[in-house]
């Protein structure tokens, strides 16, 4: 996925079709949310062209306090391919999403839970 953004002109058209295909209403939008990966690229450029802010989730520890932390699902393809149960947290920022806010989640691949 990140093949497209290298190529001149298509990380516009991907952010262009990712507006265009959001069956919701952008003005009610309060900020794009995304994952850790090509999430970053696509969810900034979206953020970017809608005027609203973006929001970071990363893996537990890379960002700076205060945060909030869940324990992160395992997704079913990674399920499979390993035995290791350990026990994942993903992160983001304490206060940077208002209660009741509005927002759209981008990332390459959701079945990270």
């Amino acid at each position: 996925m990140l093949d497209i953004s290298q190529q001149p002109g298509e990380l516009a058209l991907c952010t262009s079709l990712l507006q265009t295909h959001f069956t919701g209403d952008w003005v009610k939008v309060d900020a794009v949310v995304c994952c850790d990966a090509a999430g970053f690229i696509y969810a900034s450029a979206l953020a970017s062209r809608i005027d609203v802010p973006l929001v970071l989730i990363r893996e537990a520890g890379k960002l700076p306090p205060p945060i909030v932390s869940v324990i992160k699902s395992p997704s079913y393809i990674s399920s499979l391919a390993s035995n290791d149960t350990k026990e994942e947290r993903i992160e983001m920022e304490w206060d940077v999403i208002p209660k009741g806010a509005s927002v759209v989640v981008v990332d390459d691949v959701l079945s990270t839970g």
